[in-house]
């Protein structure tokens, strides 16, 4: 019986050593970040490894290190599939980065924190280059996640379309005139509350220069010297993803969010009376009485007039037409000052500010 323990023994043991992990022989791309999180120092190690072959194309380690921790993370970052996952330090936070490997026209940014000695997130902040060349920014929360794997990352992949009302602007070089002048590009509505990006010049559009601004039909508010994440959020996998409020974030790489509720006492406080303007790309505009096309007027727009927006309506008779569902159609209700009639004051569709 003794020596049939011994002998289990050391089985047991020659099966340990054959498959106990071995070190990687060849580390390559060696990173290392620190950080303080919850007032405790952390130690983070990136390095791709040649000898492993994972579920990744290039397979890249994560090491985290801590007096009471010391993890290994093999399938957490690196190419997988179309997506090029990475550890950065992104506003001094620890952070997962990813993008596209193919068009390249959204990258994002999970900021992590360790809870019971786990890598947990909850949120995400995407930007993204759309078909019209912006750049939009939206955030998505969710129920705090604990990542091991490239999997537990997906759920912060969000797919849905910002096209839905940025599309529907595209300001490309047509009059020198208007090189210098600044102008609103509609990106959101919540309610009564519009949000607009608003650039210097067209050199600003092109360089993504912009100060997002809030207004309702009197007042407006501009977030100024921040980055400003509309927060979207969806009840359920089968819904499209809608607006509810807006991520801040300020030069200290602090987080603010404020809800609809929040931003409308912000607006309501302002001082700023509305002025939202932009001028039109479409060749030729015709004006309507009503924001329906049953109501034409006899008058015109042409490119490059400069128009005031007053408000901005959903065409609820429409939207049951197309295919895209989510797709918003809008009428805008502009001023503009004719030399021969004066102040004119009538509607137009929502593709007046695109030339196609």
């Amino acid at each position: 019986m003794f020596k049939k323990s011994i002998i289990l023994i050391i089985c047991i043991t020659i099966c340990n050593i054959c498959y106990a992990e071995l070190p990687c022989l060849n580390k390559t791309e060696i990173k290392n970040y620190s950080f303080n999180i919850h007032s405790k120092p952390y130690h983070f190690t990136t390095y791709r490894c040649d000898d492993e072959n994972g579920e990744f194309l290039k397979p890249t380690i994560l090491e985290v290190k801590a007096d009471d921790m010391d993890y290994q993370f093999k399938n957490l970052i690196g190419l997988f599939g179309e997506l090029d996952i990475k550890f950065v330090n992104w506003m001094n936070k620890p952070t997962f980065f990813y993008s596209g490997t193919r068009t390249h026209n959204t990258e994002a940014y999970i900021p992590i924190t360790i809870r019971d000695s786990h890598l947990t997130a909850d949120c995400v902040y995407v930007r993204r280059r759309l078909i019209n060349l912006m750049k939009t920014q939206y955030s998505y929360c969710i129920n705090r996640q604990t990542l091991n794997r490239a999997d537990d990352l997906y759920k912060f992949f969000i797919y849905f379309s910002p096209e839905s009302i940025n599309s529907y602007a595209y300001f490309p070089h047509t009059d020198e005139s208007l090189a210098y002048r600044d102008f609103d590009v509609l990106v959101a509505k919540v309610g009564d509350i519009n949000f607009y990006q608003r650039y210097q010049s067209i050199e600003d559009y092109d360089l993504d220069k912009y100060t997002v601004i809030m207004a309702n039909k009197d007042k407006q508010y501009h977030f100024n010297n921040v980055e400003v994440f509309q927060r979207m959020v969806s009840s359920n996998s089968l819904e499209f993803p809608y607006m509810i409020g807006l991520d801040i974030l300020d030069s200290s790489g602090h987080f603010t969010f404020y809800d609809m509720k929040k931003l409308s006492a912000l607006l309501d406080k302002s001082t700023k009376k509305r002025d939202i303007h932009s001028y039109i790309q479409l060749a030729k505009v015709q004006l309507y009485e009503q924001p329906d096309f049953q109501y034409p007027t006899d008058n015109y727009l042409k490119r490059n007039n400069f128009v005031k927006i007053l408000d901005i309506e959903r065409d609820e008779n429409k939207i049951g037409e197309i295919e895209d569902k989510n797709k918003e159609l809008l009428w805008f209700k502009v001023s503009y000052h004719s030399k021969k009639n004066g102040e004119i004051i009538n509607w137009i569709p929502w593709n007046s500010f695109r030339d196609w």
